[in-house]
C-alpha cells in the first residue's frame, strides 16, 4: 500500500447537509415498515426480477432485512469515509493535492451512501405499497442513474485538476 499523507478533513456545510439527509433517509427506511407493519398481509414480495416484478414472496417480517442492511451499510461507509488515505485514487496523492483529493473522494462516498439509501427507501416503499407491477420498469434505470452520476461527477472533478 502506498504511503499517502494522513489529513484531518473538516466537513463543509455541503458535506454536513448530505450526512443529515442520509440520516433522515435511514430513519424513513426504519419508520415506514414500523408504521404499517400491522396492516401488511402476512406474505409480501421479498424479491424482484430485472423488470421490477415480484418473483418471490415471504413473511412480512423479512421487510426488516432492508433497514438492517441499510443501517450496516450506513455505518460501514461512514466509518470507511474517516480514512481517505486508505482509498485508491486515479491519480498520485501528494502533500500538495491530498486535501483536495480526499475532500473529493469523501464527498463522493457521502453521495454514494445517500444514493444507496435512497434506492433502499424506494424498495421498502414499493414493497409496502404492494403494487402488482412491483418496482416498475423505471426502477433499474433509476438505480443506474442514481449510482453512476456520483461516480461520473467524481471522476470528472478528479481529472479536471490533473489537466491543469
Amino acid at each position: 500500500m502506498k504511503n499517502q499523507p494522513k489529513i484531518k478533513l473538516n466537513l463543509t456545510n455541503k458535506d454536513k447537509t448530505v450526512e443529515i439527509i442520509a440520516i433522515l433517509v435511514l430513519l424513513l427506511i426504519w419508520l415506514l415498515p414500523l408504521m404499517v407493519y400491522e396492516e401488511l398481509p402476512n406474505e409480501i414480495a421479498i424479491h424482484f426480477n430485472a423488470q421490477g416484478i415480484p418473483d418471490n414472496y415471504g413473511h412480512k417480517s423479512t421487510l426488516f432485512i432492508l433497514p438492517v442492511v441499510s443501517s450496516l451499510l450506513f455505518i460501514l461507509l461512514t466509518v470507511l469515509n474517516k480514512y481517505p488515505h486508505t482509498f485508491n485514487y486515479p491519480t498520485v496523492i501528494t502533500e500538495e493535492n491530498a486535501e483536495r483529493q480526499y475532500m473529493l473522494s469523501t464527498r463522493f462516498m457521502r453521495f454514494l451512501k445517500l444514493a444507496i439509501l435512497i434506492v433502499f427507501l424506494v424498495i421498502v416503499y414499493k414493497t409496502i405499497e404492494m403494487d402488482p407491477e412491483g418496482l416498475g420498469v423505471f426502477f433499474m434505470p433509476f438505480v443506474l442513474l442514481i449510482t453512476f452520476v456520483p461516480i461520473i461527477i467524481y471522476l470528472v472533478k478528479v481529472m479536471e485538476k490533473n489537466k491543469s
